[in-house]
């Protein structure tokens, strides 16, 4: 129980500072393991670990810019295990990269495509809700903004996220995170 309450409390300071950070910020100041899994003209999804394997979080991409030059990502906390589990398992198919791991390299098998698929989608199934709202450039190299979501934000959210946008919610999203026009 000790255990649980020392790497919540870390996990809160983690997040404060990621939301205290100054912005814009180096994505690899924040994070130091950032595994890209999705892509369309640019990251749409994938896991990012903290410093010294504090504070995981999956992300996907709830929103872009008109020439999706700029994108918003919602993060949801995953444990460190099971950020370490994804790595496990992606290892196969290319060596890890860190800072910046993009996976790529997806089987042509169709086969071994939904199976691979299916493990990934077995350990993340319980990846907790959306917490934080950031927005970066296409490469997700340069943070420009980050934000706690809110209750009533979170009513905005899709039930799952496909590596597209979800609507035409840019604007809405970009003036949420007090970032100027």
């Amino acid at each position: 129980m000790a255990t649980h309450r020392c790497a919540e409390r870390e996990s809160r300071m983690d997040v404060t500072a990621i939301l205290q950070s100054p912005f814009p910020s180096p994505t690899e100041s924040l994070f130091d393991r950032i595994m890209t899994l999705g892509w369309y003209d640019g990251i749409t999804d994938g896991l990012v670990c903290g410093p010294s394997g504090s504070i995981a979080f999956r992300f996907d991409i709830l929103a872009w810019g008109p020439s999706q030059d700029r994108r918003v990502f919602v993060l949801s906390p995953i444990s460190i295990p099971t950020f370490d589990e994804v790595v496990k398992l992606l290892e196969q198919l290319r060596p890890t990269k860190w800072p910046r791991w993009d996976v790529g390299g997806w089987p042509s098998d169709l086969a071994q495509l939904e199976r691979l698929n299916h493990e990934l989608n077995q350990i993340l199934v319980n990846s907790a809700k959306p917490s934080l709202l950031i927005e970066t450039e296409s490469m997700f190299k340069t943070i420009y903004g980050a934000r706690q979501l809110s209750e009533d934000s979170l009513n905005l959210m899709p039930d799952q996220f496909d590596g597209y946008p979800q609507s035409d919610n840019y604007d809405y999203w970009h003036k949420y995170l007090g970032l100027s026009s």
